[in-house]
């Protein structure tokens, strides 16, 4: 029973860490983004070639393409955010608890409204490019791995849910 205690919390210890670590990487995150753009007049939030010669054209306007990203930017927070509540919850050793499901479901979700996001953004880029250049390609990848592994989370936790409505069934029962 000791050791059980002692494995509790260092996973306690470890969600901790985690939930550190993770404010360190967006705070490092956004330092890296604001320093590029006030530094080197770049925005490195996108990767998209269409954004790139938009970026370095004369004729477009920076804040305009900066707004583009502002979904993406979001996105980062809310995913911290949740990810935030989600750690906070197993730092309390409330690893099953509904809000840790909540939070797990969140995160997940999160994910599929960041890909359905990124697709905007690269049609409204596109959009953007074709008022300037007279040929604009449009590629639009959906990473078949990554919707894969969202499916299967959907199914874990979808799972993880059902196993703690019986958990508590069978504590009803007793």
């Amino acid at each position: 029973m000791n050791s059980q205690i002692q494995k509790l919390q260092k996973l306690q210890k470890l969600a901790y860490i985690l939930r550190v670590l993770v404010l360190a990487t967006i705070a490092l995150s956004v330092f890296y983004l604001v320093y590029q753009y006030v530094k080197n007049d770049a925005l490195v939030l996108s990767t998209s070639e269409l954004f790139t010669q938009l970026w370095q054209s004369e004729q477009s306007s920076h804040p305009v393409l900066a707004l583009t990203l502002l979904p993406s930017f979001a996105i980062l927070f809310l995913a911290g955010y949740w990810l935030q509540r989600l750690l906070a919850n197993f730092q309390q050793g409330q690893f099953f608890c509904d809000d840790a499901i909540k939070s797990f479901f969140w995160l997940i979700w999160i994910k599929v409204i960041s890909i359905g996001v990124t697709v905007v953004e690269d049609i409204a880029v596109a959009y953007y490019h074709s008022q300037f250049f007279e040929e604009t390609k449009l590629v639009i990848g959906v990473d078949l791995g990554e919707t894969l592994t969202i499916i299967f989370l959907l199914l874990v936790a979808h799972l993880l849910k059902q196993a703690k409505a019986i958990e508590a069934e069978n504590k009803e029962f007793i």
